[in-house]
């Protein structure tokens, strides 16, 4: 789930970045950074939703 939240933020980001941005490398490096923050989010959210109580 993370990592295709990340890839959807990439495509779109880097398609907005190429066509508004002129593509230029700090707009790429804007997207990239973005796309790592909403991955990190996702897994921590998934992390802390996790059950971690003992089996048994």
């Amino acid at each position: 789930m993370a990592s295709t939240a990340r890839l959807v933020v990439v495509a779109a980001g880097g398609w907005i970045a190429l066509r508004w941005a002129g593509g230029t490398p700090e707009s790429l490096y804007v997207v990239i950074a973005a796309s790592l923050a909403v991955m990190g989010v996702t897994l921590a959210a998934a992390v802390s939703m996790a059950d971690w109580r003992p089996r048994g």
